[in-house]
């Protein structure tokens, strides 16, 4: 049985994230130190992904951009979940047209 690594409470959510040479994928579940993602490429344990993910917070769409390192990757059916340890990252606020 594995132990318990996690260091923060997980939030299930699904958000697009474009992963950097990985493409369009889909979050699971989110922390302040990780997240597990469903996307259409596979990476190594330790490979280091650059990602962003839109969101709507507190109404201000938001885009977090960062880096994570790949701890856990397994097949599934017509995608690969990953989970990464958030390493960087750092907010923008987006600007809307108004309609």
């Amino acid at each position: 049985m594995r132990s318990e690594q996690r260091r923060a409470e997980r939030h299930s959510v699904e958000l697009p994230v474009m992963v950097r040479d990985g493409g369009l994928g889909v979050t699971r579940d989110v922390s302040a130190s990780g997240m597990y993602l469903w996307v259409p490429s596979t990476w190594a344990v330790g490979h280091l992904l650059d990602f962003t993910v839109d969101m709507t917070l507190g109404g201000t769409a938001m885009r977090l951009f960062g880096r994570g390192e790949v701890v856990r990757v397994e097949p599934g059916d017509g995608a690969v979940g990953v989970a990464i340890r958030l390493a960087e990252t750092h907010w923008q606020r987006l600007l809307r047209p108004e309609a």
